[in-house]
């Protein structure tokens, strides 16, 4: 099962890239995020939406959550990073 960090280290290189590409925001869908580091294991998704949340101090001036449910933790999370 991918872990947290897994989620975490793609999330970074996604907004890394963004920043290279000169793009002042970026907003990820949980699913979107999901599929590229587990896509066969739907018992990660906790670790890809908690990822998604607490990676707010690292590469990114704030976040926006644009998409949520009363769990949190569904495919349809959606957050977009200013970067």
């Amino acid at each position: 099962m991918a872990n947290k960090q897994d989620f975490t280290d793609e999330l970074n290189n996604i907004l890394i890239q963004a920043k290279k590409d000169k793009k002042t925001s970026v907003e990820i869908l949980s699913k979107d995020l999901h599929d590229s580091v587990a896509s066969n294991d739907e018992n990660s998704m906790p670790n890809c939406c908690n990822a998604m949340r607490d990676v707010e101090a690292v590469n990114f001036l704030r976040m926006e959550v644009t998409s949520t449910t009363k769990s949190g933790q569904s495919t349809t999370i959606k957050i977009r990073y200013y970067l």
